[in-house]
């Protein structure tokens, strides 16, 4: 038996927003007792953390609402983690490549030290 009938597609949002409509409560309702703004309700259940002036603000509001919806903190912060880690870039390395000036610069120090072993050579 799954302990969260609430979290049937895996995801945050999804896991807040089937919460509050099984209990049948209102965004608004659970912004009047709670006294977080709507707009970060929705965020919340929309996963755009882009919203939050800061991820503490996030988590802060992400602990208070599902408090209020009787859920396990522990696991919405699972599902907060998993979320961040799916919206970050895959980062490719890249060979390293030399600035052009960095170039010329090491071929200046070749050509002078080939010149300068050359006249060695020659005298």
């Amino acid at each position: 038996m799954d302990i969260y009938p609430y979290n049937t597609e895996g995801s945050l949002g999804n896991m807040l927003r089937k919460a509050r409509e099984s209990k049948g409560y209102s965004l608004e309702l659970i912004n009047h007792e709670t006294k977080i703004a709507k707009r970060y309700l929705e965020a919340l259940e929309q996963e755009n953390f882009n919203v939050f002036p800061c991820e503490s603000y996030a988590l802060g509001f992400l602990r208070n609402y599902g408090t209020y919806l009787e859920l396990d903190i522990n696991e919405l912060f699972s599902f907060y983690k998993i979320s961040k880690l799916q919206d970050q870039p895959l980062l490719i390395e890249t060979p390293f490549k030399l600035p052009l000036q960095a170039k010329i610069i090491i071929y200046i120090i070749i050509a002078a030290a080939i010149i300068m072993s050359l006249g060695y050579f020659f005298n």
